[in-house]
């Protein structure tokens, strides 16, 4: 009873965290449709049926449904929304399902392959939900025709971006050893001078006209880079999506093309992937030097112990060297009566 309680209570929460996402960042939609450059819904989703199982992929379905009632002002019993979404969450299951099993559980990206089946299982994932998403929708003429590469680009886009900022950050938070790592992370003075770092990178660049923003982004390169070598795999999930906040909010503004925005997040994407590895690297370096030293302290007090047993074995030797010569010396001392009284 109280687990259920606690799973409905998560399943509340995903909800309403979903809908709040889903509402922030509809941002430049394709046919009043939820086909966006920024979609971090779609990691929402794939994180809860990870984490939770996919049995609640109905309740998935009903939240999407609500969301796109109150969002997009969809008419819920059409086919567009009944069965399109129905194609989002069995395509979002497809992708947690995946990564559940390359990772044998949920992901908890300890090394490079496992940042490589989750990038892998973004891409492919997102690119078969865009393609079939949008080839349904312009099926039931939702869509033009016309527009079905461009929308499928970048419903692709939008989807890939919130699968590979969103999801590391969020799967890194939900896992104990991971939110200890934060907390010192969030202690340390060097990490709050690189994010200060960071934060006037940013203002320098989305302050730059819109053409020139893509031509002077490299020093978003850097800081993240520098955060990530520090703070390894927390530090970096952590910077790439305090880019990817402001980068889409500097294009909301009026006359930005959506097509900028696309742009844009295909260098984020870059951005993202050159974090998660420099994180995962520096990651890999820490347990191994945290394995080398428990090596160590086991040669040292397997070293310890040896020298303790050579000092304990000398005196039990002399110990044992003094009982044989008592015990030959009272022998003799009894023997020698004896041959007394034979004589007499």
């Amino acid at each position: 009873m109280t687990h259920s309680i606690k799973n409905l209570k998560l399943a509340m929460l995903f909800s309403l965290v979903f809908v709040c996402v889903d509402w922030l960042s509809f941002i430049h939609p394709m046919g009043q449709l939820n086909i966006t450059p920024w979609n971090p819904p779609a990691a929402v989703q794939v994180l809860f049926l990870t984490w939770a199982g996919l049995m609640w992929a109905p309740w998935s379905f009903i939240t999407i449904c609500f969301a796109d009632w109150l969002i997009r002002d969809s008419i819920i019993f059409s086919s567009s929304v009944l069965i399109g979404n129905a194609i989002l969450i069995g395509c979002y299951s497809s992708i947690s399902y995946a990564l559940i099993k390359l990772t044998k559980g949920v992901p908890r990206l300890q090394n490079r392959v496992e940042v490589f089946k989750l990038s892998l299982v973004s891409v492919i994932g997102a690119a078969i939900t865009s393609i079939l998403y949008v080839g349904f929708q312009t099926l039931i003429s939702k869509l033009v025709k016309e527009d079905f590469v461009e929308a499928s680009y970048r419903f692709f886009v939008g989807d890939l971006l919130g699968l590979v900022v969103v999801l590391p950050l969020s799967l890194l938070f939900l896992n104990p050893y991971r939110q200890d790592q934060f907390k010192q992370m969030f202690k340390s003075q060097s990490f709050w001078l690189l994010f200060v770092g960071l934060l006037i990178c940013e203002y320098f660049v989305f302050s730059l006209p819109i053409a020139l923003q893509m031509k002077y982004f490299f020093p978003l390169f850097f800081a993240v880079g520098l955060i990530g070598a520090a703070h390894s795999l927390p530090g970096a999930t952590f910077a790439a999506a305090v880019v990817q906040i402001p980068l889409v909010i500097s294009f909301t503004q009026i006359g930005v093309l959506p097509s900028d925005l696309i742009d844009m997040q295909i260098v984020m994407f870059t951005l993202s992937m050159t974090g998660l590895l420099i994180g995962t690297v520096v990651d890999e370096r820490l347990n191994t030097q945290e394995k080398l030293k428990e090596t160590l302290q086991l040669v040292a007090a397997g070293e310890l112990a040896g020298s303790l047993a050579h000092e304990l074995h000398q005196p039990m030797s002399a110990i044992n060297a003094y009982a044989e010569s008592a015990v030959l010396l009272s022998s003799s001392e009894h023997n020698e009566p004896n041959g007394k009284n034979k004589d007499t």
